[in-house]
């Protein structure tokens, strides 16, 4: 398993889905599972750029996984864990053996640059108090999850996300190696 961390608007799903193409393996997005899966009172909590419960996430993320676990699949995780406790919960996935390997993408980006590029995105989700929500909720949970991942022997390698999408994707195949 691969998982892509970053701002929202780093590049994460445009890397993810690029690197699953050339490895041949299935793409989830957290984001996409969440706006598909979930009622509308809690689309309008993503609306606003809040995290969703950890619960309702788990539920939803679990479903897709035991699939793939089942079938021992390589595949690219997008955006999931965005908590501490979702670090956590992914780490006893994998110590249970039912994740055979976990390595780490956390593209690196400028809030100025995120923020450019999630305002050309125009979705919903992507206004100028949601995106600073994001900011706030990234700074306070992306260091505690990327310690709780080297401490738990998983690869994380950081990569500058605000280049050109072919100079990022070199960046990702070289730090992904032989995998």
């Amino acid at each position: 398993m691969i998982i892509f961390l970053g701002l929202a608007g780093s590049g994460k799903t445009t890397q993810a889905k690029m690197l699953a193409k050339v490895l041949g393996c299935r793409f989830l997005s957290l984001g996409e599972l969440l706006r598909n899966s979930v009622d509308e009172d809690t689309k309008a909590i993503l609306s606003e750029g809040k995290l969703l419960n950890d619960s309702i996430v788990f539920g939803i993320v679990d479903k897709y996984l035991e699939d793939i676990f089942a079938n021992s699949e390589q595949f690219i995780l997008d955006g999931f864990p965005r908590t501490y406790e979702q670090a956590k919960w992914l780490i006893k996935k994998f110590q249970s053996s039912k994740v055979h390997a976990i390595r780490a993408i956390h593209l690196v980006i400028s809030n100025e640059e995120t923020k450019k590029r999630l305002l050309l995105r125009h979705r919903q989700d992507d206004n100028p108090e949601a995106i600073q929500i994001r900011f706030s909720e990234y700074q306070t949970s992306i260091k505690p999850i990327i310690a709780e991942f080297e401490s738990n022997n998983i690869v994380v390698s950081n990569i500058d996300g605000s280049r050109d999408i072919a100079s990022v994707h070199k960046d990702i195949m070289k730090a992904i190696g032989d995998i």
